[in-house]
């Protein structure tokens, strides 16, 4: 974790060194042409500097070994989680449907879903009224504004 911070530490003082560069140059750069010169910077770096080669050895390596105890101790699942994201029309019901109003359990969440629920929205309601109150307690703890759409079910 130490090399991560470090890595990341110097990252963003080859980031501020850039802007200040730049700053003082009066140079206009869109955020892509910044990033890309970091990442050219850094490169150099690796290629000419004995000490940045040094360490990214060291981070290559404690990476690989943080990799193989991970695995050791949380293999991959048997059977991977493979559901798809919504494609356009997916995404239009979603977005159609609207956000959550008002605060988590409050009044004005409550008649949201009734409201909702009376509509009959497509993918949003589970079958049949006996499904009611599982249905509003799974979108009355959604934050405000979060996306109306409903949790997955195995």
């Amino acid at each position: 974790m130490d090399l991560t911070w470090q890595m990341t530490i110097h990252l963003a003082d080859e980031a501020r060194k850039l802007l200040e560069e730049d700053h003082a140059q009066k140079i206009t750069r869109t955020r892509k042409a910044h990033c890309m010169e970091i990442i050219e910077r850094i490169e150099h770096q690796r290629a000419s500097d004995p000490d940045m080669r040094a360490f990214m050895q060291n981070f290559r390596q404690a990476s690989e070994d943080l990799r193989g105890g991970w695995i050791s101790m949380h293999p991959p699942p048997e059977v991977e989680d493979y559901r798809p994201l919504p494609n356009e029309n997916g995404r239009a019901r979603i977005v159609a449907i609207g956000r959550a109003e008002g605060h988590p359990h409050s009044g004005q969440r409550a008649q949201q879903l009734e409201t909702l629920w009376s509509q009959r929205v497509d993918n949003l309601s589970y079958s049949g009224g006996k499904y009611k109150q599982k249905w509003m307690d799974d979108f009355l703890g959604l934050e405000r504004g979060q996306q109306m759409f409903p949790p997955f079910r195995d």
